[in-house]
C-alpha cells in the first residue's frame, strides 16, 4: 500500500502545489493597446450635474456665415415668419419665431419605439446671438437616464417652438414615453412644431424617390457627409457594443451623425421656406417641383401663386400624366375664380390634344358654350366629340354613367337648337 508521503511527493510531481503564494497576480486591466476608452476620451464635452445625477453633454457652435451644404445658417434667419406658419400648417394668426425655436433629434437603442426603447442621445440645436449651437446630451449609462432627461427638460422648457424631421410621429411621443417613466413633465406638448418631413414631400416627393433627410442632403441640399458618418440603423446597434464593452471609440459617428442631422434641418428649413415665399427668388425648381408647389398653393388658398407655379410648370417638360393634371388644376383654378374665358382658353388646347383622359376639357366646354356664351351649336359639337372619345376607351361603369350624361346633354341640346 502506497503511504501517504509516497503520494503526495507524486502529486509535487505532477505540479500540485499548496496554496495560492506561487501564482502570479492577473492584470486587471486589458493591454495598453486593447484599453476601453470613456466617451470623454472620445467626444469633447463636460459632465452636467442635475439634481437627479450626472450625464454628459457636447457642445458646439458655427458662426452664422458657416455653410451647410450650399446654404448658410444664416438663410434661415431670412425666412419670413409667414412662410413658416405656412410650413408649420398653423393657423394664420400664429407666428413661428426660429429664434425662439430648438431643431430636435434624438437616437435611440431601437427605431420601433415603445416603452423598451430609450432615447440615449437627445441633440437640441438653437440660434444664440450671432451663432448657431448644438448641445448634444448622451447617456453614458442606462442608470443615468433620470439626469440625461432632467438636462434635456430644462433646456426645451427655454423655447416656444420646436423644429424636426419626422419629430411629431416618432422623436416627440418617445421623449415623452421616457419623461413618463422617469416622472417627469412631458414637453413639447400643444408647442408649434415644424415636421419638416411633411413639407418635403409635399414639394419633392414627386421627383425624388426617397425623402429621407440624407436623400434631401444629396439631392436639394448639396451636401455630403464625411468619413465619419455611420449609418442610422447602425447607432443602436453601436450604443448596445459601448454598453456591454465600455469602449466609446464607435461612438464618434453616433455623435457626428446627430449633429449633422440638426446642421441640415436648419438649412432645409431655409430652403422650403425661400421656395414658398417667393420660388423666383429661389434656387431654380424642376417641372415636377413646380407642379408639387402648384398644389400646395392651392391647398393653402394662395391662388394667384398657385396659378403662376402651375404655369411655370406648364412650360417645363413633364411626364405625361403630370402635364395632363397640371393643365386640369390650372383650368379649375380660374373656373373657380369666375375666369371663364381664360378657362375656356385652357379647355380648348386640352380638348385640341384629343385623348380620353381629357374627355373633362370637352365637358366643360359644353357647359360653357351652352350656359355662358350662348353658343349652343359648338356646345353640341363638343358633346359629341367628347361621346367619340369615351366610347373609343375602354368601357367601365363610370364611363357609362359619364356616357349616358353626356348623351342626355346631347339631346338637351339639340331640342334647344331645333326652338331656335
Amino acid at each position: 500500500m502506497v503511504g501517504l508521503q509516497e503520494r503526495l511527493a507524486r502529486l509535487r510531481r505532477l505540479g500540485l502545489r499548496r496554496g495560492a503564494a506561487h501564482l502570479e497576480p492577473k492584470s486587471q486591466r486589458p493591454p495598453a493597446t486593447q484599453r476601453a476608452l470613456s466617451v470623454e476620451k472620445v467626444v469633447d464635452g463636460r459632465v452636467c450635474s442635475t439634481p437627479v445625477g450626472d450625464c454628459f453633454v457636447a457642445e458646439e457652435c458655427w458662426p452664422l456665415s458657416h455653410l451647410h451644404g450650399d446654404l448658410p445658417l444664416s438663410a434661415a434667419l431670412r425666412v419670413p415668419s409667414q412662410a413658416l406658419t405656412r410650413l408649420a400648417d398653423l393657423s394664420p394668426g400664429e407666428t413661428f419665431d426660429l429664434r425662439r425655436a430648438v431643431f430636435f433629434d434624438v437616437e435611440t437603442s431601437g427605431l420601433s419605439g415603445g416603452t423598451g426603447t430609450y432615447a440615449f442621445q437627445v441633440g437640441v440645436g438653437f440660434f444664440q446671438d450671432d451663432a448657431f449651437c448644438v448641445q448634444q446630451f448622451f447617456m453614458r449609462d442606462l442608470s443615468e437616464e433620470a439626469a440625461h432627461l432632467h438636462a434635456v427638460g430644462e433646456l426645451l422648457d427655454r423655447f416656444d417652438a420646436v423644429v424636426s424631421f419626422n419629430g411629431r410621429s416618432f422623436d416627440v411621443p418617445l421623449l415623452n414615453t421616457r419623461f413618463t417613466l422617469a416622472r417627469q413633465p412631458r414637453r413639447l406638448l400643444g408647442t408649434p412644431h415644424l415636421d419638416l418631413l411633411l413639407p418635403s414631400r409635399r414639394l419633392w416627393g414627386r421627383r425624388l424617390e426617397s425623402c429621407s433627410l440624407a436623400s434631401l442632403e444629396q439631392e436639394v441640399l448639396g451636401l455630403r457627409r464625411s468619413e465619419q458618418e455611420v449609418p442610422g440603423w447602425l447607432v443602436p446597434r453601436i450604443y448596445f457594443d459601448y454598453i456591454q464593452t465600455g469602449d466609446a471609440a464607435g461612438l464618434a459617428g453616433v455623435f457626428y451623425h446627430n449633429q449633422i442631422d440638426i446642421l441640415s434641418m436648419v438649412t432645409l428649413t431655409a430652403r422650403l421656406g425661400l421656395i414658398f415665399n417667393d420660388p423666383q427668388a429661389a434656387a431654380p425648381l424642376e417641372g415636377l417641383d413646380l407642379y408639387s408647389l402648384g398644389r400646395w398653393y392651392e391647398r393653402a388658398g394662395m391662388a394667384a401663386e398657385s396659378e403662376a407655379a402651375y404655369r411655370a410648370a406648364l412650360a417645363e417638360s413633364l411626364p405625361a400624366d403630370v402635364e395632363e393634371a397640371a393643365w386640369r388644376s390650372l383650368s379649375f383654378l380660374l373656373k373657380g375664380q369666375e375666369r371663364f374665358e381664360e378657362a375656356a382658353l385652357v379647355w380648348r388646347q386640352v380638348a385640341e390634344n384629343g385623348g380620353g383622359r381629357r374627355k373633362y376639357a370637352h365637358v366643360e366646354l359644353a357647359k360653357h358654350y351652352e350656359w355662358r356664351s350662348g353658343d349652343l351649336p359648338a356646345a353640341a359639337a363638343v358633346t359629341r366629340q367628347a361621346i367619340d372619345l369615351l366610347k373609343d376607351s375602354a368601357s367601365d361603369r363610370q364611363n357609362q354613367e359619364t356616357l349616358d350624361e353626356l348623351a342626355h346633354r346631347l339631346r338637351r341640346l339639340e331640342r334647344k337648337i331645333e326652338r331656335q
